[in-house]
């Protein structure tokens, strides 16, 4: 009879313990049913706007500045400023990656994080009107510590409108933030073509006299080594070839303020889908100390330490490609 008590007890626990269950999935589904009835029947559209938007703006402002990036040991290769230039982007990046973004997007929210650090590439742009060190590697700097916030609220801004996108149609949210994604980067990777071919079109315009000599065709390519580079002895040439650098980095200063403009007016924010109360979530409101500290225990994770020999190889590919590689292979044609 014990026994048969026991058996009925627990079974009247785990009835118990099953009802609560759907009681409190109950209560969560209708609390997000009720959170949706304030949104209009079009609300999923507009969140797809938000990601095209947020999607357009990159693509406007790194067209600009990967464009001038990628030609910085080119166009200012004196004294290696264009390769220490960009050198220092990466370096403030790695300290803006472990203290800002928390802050920031605390602070400012997650739409405005993401238009302010798109300025900071546009005083970068500015400096090369006037290329010194003293206007290069600051402006230089400032990139590096606006990217992390860049970066870092686009993805936060992508993963919470999945999330809401998600509840709208009733579909698994994993699969809608990786969709949302995938359109970002979609577009945002056009941005190496668009830039490439605005430097060339406007780098490479216009009648040209001058033809670089045999020797210097036989430097030209793998044979390159940077204490060949040579200076244009024509003033008239070499003040041609200014006038263009001024062209080109006027356009992509306008690029990177149309982005910003078009970002600011037609991006919607967070606010609309409940940015202040995620904000208000602990592992979201964690102190910039706490946030650091749990970056370095990740590094700990054997996944996180395979990734990151990826991830170095990454950086050098792509640091041959903007210094070494144009170095060697578009002097001659911007010239």
């Amino acid at each position: 009879m014990t026994v048969s008590n026991n058996a009925v007890s627990g079974n009247d626990l785990n009835l118990s313990s099953s009802t609560v269950a759907s009681n409190r999935k109950l209560t969560i589904q209708s609390v997000s049913l009720a959170q949706l009835e304030k949104y209009s029947p079009n609300e999923p559209r507009r969140m797809q706007k938000n990601v095209y938007v947020a999607s357009i703006g990159f693509l406007l402002l790194f067209t600009a500045f990967n464009s001038i990036s990628n030609l910085q040991s080119s166009i200012h290769p004196e004294n290696g400023l264009g390769t220490i230039g960009s050198s220092s982007i990466y370096a403030a990046l790695i300290l803006s990656s472990l203290l800002v973004p928390t802050y920031a997007i605390r602070k400012l929210t997650t739409k405005w994080t993401l238009v302010l650090s798109m300025v900071g590439y546009m005083f970068y742009m500015g400096a090369q009107f006037h290329p010194t060190f003293g206007t290069i590697i600051p402006t230089a700097i400032l990139v590096g510590l606006c990217g992390a916030p860049l970066w870092a609220s686009k993805s936060f801004y992508l993963t919470h409108v999945g999330n809401k996108y998600a509840e709208f149609v009733q579909d698994d949210a994993e699969v809608i933030i990786v969709r949302f994604f995938g359109i970002f980067f979609c577009l945002f990777q056009n941005s190496q073509i668009w830039g490439n071919l605005l430097s060339s079109l406007i780098l490479s315009s216009g009648s040209s006299n001058w033809k670089p000599n045999e020797t210097q065709i036989e430097k030209c390519g793998a044979s390159f080594c940077p204490g060949d580079l040579y200076e244009i002895e024509d003033e008239e040439k070499s003040a041609d070839l200014q006038r263009k650098i001024n062209i080109f980095c006027g356009v992509c200063l306008a690029l990177a303020f149309i982005a910003i403009g078009f970002t600011s007016i037609f991006l919607d924010s967070l606010d609309r889908y409940g940015e202040k109360e995620r904000l208000e979530d602990d592992a979201v409101k964690m102190s910039t100390k706490r946030s650091l500290i749990s970056t370095l225990r990740h590094m700990k994770k054997p996944y996180q330490l395979l990734l990151i020999p990826l991830t170095i190889f990454s950086g050098l590919e792509q640091s041959f490609f903007s210094a070494d590689f144009t170095q060697k292979n578009t002097n001659f044609i911007i010239t």
